[in-house]
C-alpha cells in the first residue's frame, strides 16, 4: 500500500530467549502476512548494544526500562539527540515537547504535553511499541504483608512481611 514492492530487511535481535527471539519469530511471520519479508538476525548482547550505537541495523528490536514511571524518565529515551535514543531522529517539536512536560506543575497541562509527545512519536513511525511487560508473582498463602509492586525495581518493602 506504500508503493514500496519487495520491501525486505534485516531485524537486529538479541540473542536472548524471553522476550526477544519470541518476539523475533513474531514479528517477521506478521510482516510476511502484508508482504514484507523480514530476516531475524539474533546477536550476542555485546554485538548488539554496538550494532545499536553506531546504527548498523535496519529495523532493531529496542527496549525501555526505566525505573520508576514519572513521565521524564519513561519519555527520555525517545527524546532526538539522547544516547540512548538509537533510532537517530531529529525532531524540533519532540524535543521542545519533552522540555515543556518536564517543568510543567500543572498536572493537567503536563498530562497533554505528555500525550502530545507520545502522539508525535507514533505518528512519525519513530518506534512502534510492542507490548507492556508488567509483573505477576505467585505468593504462598503462608506468606502475608507482601504488596506487588508495579516495577522490578522499585517500592519494595519487605518490612510488614512475615510468614505463618
Amino acid at each position: 500500500e506504500a508503493g514500496v514492492p519487495n520491501l525486505q530487511f534485516q531485524l537486529l535481535n538479541r540473542n536472548v530467549a524471553v522476550p526477544y527471539l519470541a518476539l523475533g519469530n513474531f514479528l517477521p511471520d506478521e510482516w510476511r502476512k502484508i508482504g514484507v519479508t523480514a530476516v531475524n538476525t539474533p546477536v550476542e548482547s555485546d554485538q548488539y548494544f554496538e550494532r545499536l550505537g553506531n546504527g548498523n541495523y535496519d529495523v532493531a528490536i529496542d527496549f525501555n526500562t526505566p525505573v520508576v514511571d514519572d513521565p521524564s524518565l519513561m519519555l527520555a529515551k525517545l527524546v532526538p539527540g539522547a544516547g540512548n535514543n538509537f533510532g537517530k531522529y531529529q525532531d524540533a517539536v519532540l524535543t521542545d515537547l519533552y522540555e515543556k512536560q518536564k517543568g510543567e506543575l500543572d498536572v493537567t497541562l503536563r498530562k497533554q504535553l505528555v500525550s502530545q509527545f507520545e502522539r508525535r512519536v507514533l505518528d512519525q513511525g519513530y518506534i512502534e511499541p510492542l507490548f507492556y511487560a508488567g509483573r505477576t508473582l505467585p505468593i504462598a498463602s503462608t506468606v502475608h504483608g507482601w504488596a506487588n509492586t508495579p516495577s522490578y525495581y522499585v517500592g519494595y518493602d519487605l518490612t510488614e512481611m512475615w510468614k505463618d
